[in-house]
C-alpha cells in the first residue's frame, strides 16, 4: 500500500484513490531516475533536444498549475491574471518561459 503524503488530504473514497495514484505515480517516476548518470540527466537529448531534467521540469511546471487550477475552481484561491485557457498560447514559448522562470 502507498502511503499518502500528510499534504494531501481526502475527503472522499474517489478523492483518497486520486491522491493514490498520484502519489504512486510521482514514486514510479522517482526510481525510474534512481541511480542515471548526471551527465545523462542534464545533458544528453532524449526527445527532439529535451534531456530528462527538462521532461522532468515540465512535469513539475504543469503539476503546479494543475494544482492552482484545482484550487480555484475548488474556491480555495482568488481568480488569477487573465487564464491560459481564456487565450491562444504558443505551448513551447510558454514552456521556455516558465522553465526560465524557475531556473530551468
Amino acid at each position: 500500500m502507498h502511503n499518502i503524503p500528510k499534504t494531501m488530504q481526502a475527503d472522499t473514497v474517489r478523492q483518497f484513490a486520486f491522491l493514490q495514484r498520484l502519489s504512486i505515480s510521482r514514486e514510479r517516476s522517482a526510481r525510474a531516475i534512481t541511480g542515471l548518470d548526471e551527465k545523462l540527466i542534464c545533458a544528453e537529448p532524449i526527445a527532439r533536444n529535451w534531456t530528462v531534467k527538462d521532461m522532468l521540469g515540465r512535469v513539475v511546471t504543469w503539476d503546479d498549475e494543475f494544482k492552482h487550477a484545482t484550487r480555484r475552481i475548488l474556491g480555495c484561491d482568488k481568480p488569477p491574471k487573465p487564464s491560459l485557457e481564456a487565450r491562444e498560447i504558443d505551448w513551447n514559448e510558454w514552456n521556455t518561459i516558465r522553465a526560465a522562470e524557475k531556473g530551468k
